[in-house]
């Protein structure tokens, strides 16, 4: 995107480095000077009290039954040269791209876990901060 508008920024979470924490739920990313508060009713930041349309008021439960991106995850499938070494339903489990995806998505619980809500809750928020993540370690530059 810089190379065509070298004004333009694209905030993105790269979870591998809360991964890489010992606490990653104590992560600043969740506190009020960023994505607010990361269990319950979303109350403090810049996504306080956000309206998710039918889902409600955006809510969120961080560190839950998945995990977020590591170093080897992304390892894993950039060795690969085949889409569908990195696809459902051909890729192991070790090597799926859309598995590791979903990882941060239920790691923070909420809508975000949602395949129909994640878009709607998030909306250009953080959900896409996300998925740049994801384009930005797949797309070279």
């Amino acid at each position: 995107m810089r190379k065509i508008d070298n004004t333009v920024s694209l905030p993105y979470w790269d979870s591998r480095l809360d991964y890489a924490m010992s606490g990653p739920a104590t992560t600043i990313l969740f506190s009020t000077y960023f994505f607010g508060n990361g269990f319950g009713l979303v109350t403090t930041g810049p996504f306080a009290n956000w309206d998710a349309g039918s889902f409600g008021k955006l809510r969120r439960n961080i560190g839950g039954d998945s995990k977020l991106f590591s170093r080897d995850d992304i390892r894993a499938v950039l060795k690969r040269c085949k889409t569908s070494e990195i696809t459902f339903p051909t890729a192991t489990l070790k090597t799926d791209f859309e598995y590791f995806h979903g990882g941060p998505h239920n790691w923070v619980g909420g809508q975000m876990s949602g395949l129909d809500s994640s878009s709607t809750a998030y909306g250009k928020g953080f959900a896409s901060a996300n998925q740049l993540n994801v384009n930005r370690r797949l797309i070279p530059s």
